[in-house]
């Protein structure tokens, strides 16, 4: 696995300026495995914005992947030790961006998830949280893809140094 790192007060990794040298073309399936450290979990929220999805990874497709990707994201569970929420995220020229949780994670603890487009829909599925999403899929072709790595979303900024492991491939 990889290792992605959020510095403190920083939004995303340093890994973001390997999108443009990594496109991929045409897949239509991918398996996403990763590790979430249990020193990142926090117990208790900063402000409104610690609730928002963050990204753990994510496939865009063109070049603006705010119109049309995919992503696994996540959050603090702040009601239960140690664990994170897994949320399956698109952003859709139609739509926007929506999310559904996929499920919850301890930390400290992989967990797969493969994701799937399927025409009009991305199918979001993982074993190991026992759960399968399926979401809508705007962009069919899925030609020019770039990864899309850890960031926080919203308007915060990474508490603390949090440290990611993750494995992803197009199968």
């Amino acid at each position: 696995m990889k290792q992605f790192t959020i510095n403190r007060d920083k939004h995303y990794c340093k890994w973001w300026w390997t999108k443009l040298l990594k496109p991929r073309f045409g897949n239509k399936k991918w398996s996403v495995v990763f590790l979430m450290g249990s020193d990142d979990w926090r117990s208790t929220p900063r402000n409104p914005d610690d609730y928002d999805i963050n990204k753990l990874y994510g496939v865009g497709f063109g070049f603006n992947h705010h119109k049309n990707s995919w992503r696994i994201g996540w959050n603090w569970d702040f009601e239960k030790l140690n664990t994170f929420n897994i949320f399956a995220y698109v952003y859709d020229e139609q739509d926007g961006h929506i999310s559904k949780l996929i499920g919850k994670v301890e930390g400290d603890k992989a967990c797969s998830i493969t994701v799937e487009s399927t025409g009009s829909k991305y199918r979001f599925k993982s074993n190991d949280l026992g759960a399968t999403v399926e979401m809508p899929n705007v962009n069919k072709d899925c030609w020019l893809q770039f990864d899309l790595y850890p960031y926080h979303g919203g308007n915060n900024t990474a508490p603390k140094k949090e440290t990611f492991f993750i494995e992803f491939k197009p199968k």
